[in-house]
């Protein structure tokens, strides 16, 4: 049973605000006599209504959108797309609006045409001459499409941010953009200590950070995410073109982000200085590093339960908090937060080992290894390696780096560059006769000069007289 005082992210409530909301205000010497607790059946009713309320009203929304366009004004739409664009992608996908991740509201107009309401016979209300003030100042327009072209090139609905001077198209904009300068967040979450400035970045934020539930998937290596955002962020690491040049160098980087990084600190000369030394840093993070490393003063805390890292010890024990009392359907180790009792039951929790090696390589970091275990092995974990207790993180991450060195000075991989395979020697890489080199010899050896229909074929070791029998992939050839 679960108390009726219980915020629940998905009904953006209390359970008894909720109720009262759907239903009636009861009077208070009313609510005493009845009951304090509901089941987890009702509850997960109850927030499938919400969820599919709010769908709904999305729609609603989206489809009074369409006929602002219609009627030439597509600023509802542009709004839409502005605040609620999780919303949205949701949206699309259920209807089938967009096939694209990264649709945006350009696209979606550039589709309207195709649309049923586009071709709909409907004579636009426009303001005569006898409703028209003749003292108003606002002009008027023969038709829609004169109207449009006004409004896109006009600023009625500008407001102006005295501060910076940014323009924004609506009032409550403004409100919010004004909130930013002064820091000033009205929406706490209830899982951490982030707060923000509108309900729909807190939204997102849970979604991103918090709700264990996979809802989007990469077709390149199967990862899985909690929101579309995530997934386009995450699909940049898939990229192999080097897109974005620096215009002062001429070098190039796969993201706009390591574009940025690189100009702040090889051209602006940005650094970061010890305040202990004479030594300085292009990133704050290698600072904070040193600052452990060379003069033994802490600068990461680090949480021994998931090793996330803070800047102070206040914020680590305000994290700590967290994890010995979550909330309801709250992971107390990962702090994972599931939507259902039985995805709580399956969600990958936190598993501790020595370190994050495999396939022969450290990857030092959590994050990059359960990626890599995903990616080349297909096995989802959610691994973490203790920090060492009577070590600074700065000092632990040196230790690795100098045994790492020394490790590879002792044993040095060599790798072929056919297959992937890795040996301890260079006589033994030699000796290695790969799949692709092997399947050359048989064929020239029957004489053949096309590789074309080849696939379950014996491949040779050349160095002795034994045949082993290998399978090659299907489109190995193709």
């Amino acid at each position: 049973m679960i108390a009726i005082d219980t915020h629940r992210p998905q009904l953006d409530s209390t359970i008894d605000t909720f109720l009262q909301d759907i239903s009636f205000q009861l009077p208070k010497d009313i609510q005493l006599y009845l009951p304090s607790e509901v089941c987890i059946a009702c509850l997960e009713v109850m927030e499938f209504f919400s969820k599919y309320r709010r769908k709904i009203i999305h729609l609603h929304e989206f489809l009074a959108a369409l006929v602002s366009v219609k009627l030439g004004d597509d600023t509802p739409m542009r709004k839409m797309f502005e605040e609620k664009t999780e919303q949205l992608e949701l949206l699309f996908r259920d209807l089938d609006l967009c096939n694209r991740t990264d649709a945006g509201v350009d696209d979606l107009l550039d589709e309207y045409n195709h649309y049923a309401i586009a071709s709909l016979d409907i004579e636009p209300v426009f303001q005569t001459d006898e409703q028209h003030d003749p003292s108003s100042d606002d002009p008027l327009f023969e038709t829609a499409e004169e109207l449009k072209a006004h409004k896109l090139n006009n600023a009625h609905k500008n407001y102006l941010c005295e501060i910076c001077g940014a323009k924004l198209k609506q009032r409550s904009a403004l409100e919010v953009h004004l909130e930013r300068h002064m820091g000033i967040t009205q929406f706490q979450c209830q899982y951490c200590s982030s707060s923000f400035h509108t309900r729909t970045e807190l939204h997102n934020h849970v979604a991103a950070i918090h709700i264990s539930e996979d809802r989007a998937e990469c077709e390149q290596c199967g990862a899985m995410f909690t929101s579309n955002k995530l997934l386009k962020q995450h699909l940049k690491s898939h990229v192999t073109v080097r897109n974005f040049r620096c215009t002062q160098c001429e070098r190039l980087f796969k993201t706009h982000h390591q574009l940025k990084r690189h100009i702040v600190s090889v051209h602006q000369v940005v650094r970061f200085q010890c305040d202990y030394c004479n030594t300085s840093y292009s990133r704050r993070d290698k600072l904070r590093m040193h600052v452990e490393r060379a003069h033994q003063i802490q600068t990461y805390f680090v949480c021994e339960i998931c090793v996330r890292s803070f800047e102070t010890d206040e914020a680590l024990r305000e994290h700590r908090y967290h994890h010995e009392h979550p909330q309801l359907l709250e992971c107390g180790t990962c702090l994972m937060v599931c939507l259902t009792q039985k995805s709580f039951d399956q969600h990958t929790c936190i598993t501790y080992q020595e370190d994050y090696i495999c396939c022969g390589r450290d990857f030092k970091y959590h994050m990059l290894y359960n990626k890599h275990m995903m990616m080349r092995h297909n096995i989802k974990v959610n691994a973490r390696v203790k920090p060492k207790t009577n070590l600074l993180l700065g000092q632990e991450r040196a230790l690795r780096k100098s045994s790492k060195k020394q490790k590879m000075i002792k044993q040095r991989i060599y790798v072929c560059e056919q297959c992937g395979q890795r040996f301890n020697t260079a006589y033994t890489r030699r000796k290695h006769q790969c799949v692709t080199v092997a399947t050359q010899a048989v064929a020239n050896e029957n004489g053949t000069k096309s590789m074309e229909g080849i696939r379950n074929i014996p491949a040779f070791n050349l160095q002795a007289d034994k045949e082993i029998q290998l399978v090659a992939p299907m489109d190995m050839f193709d």
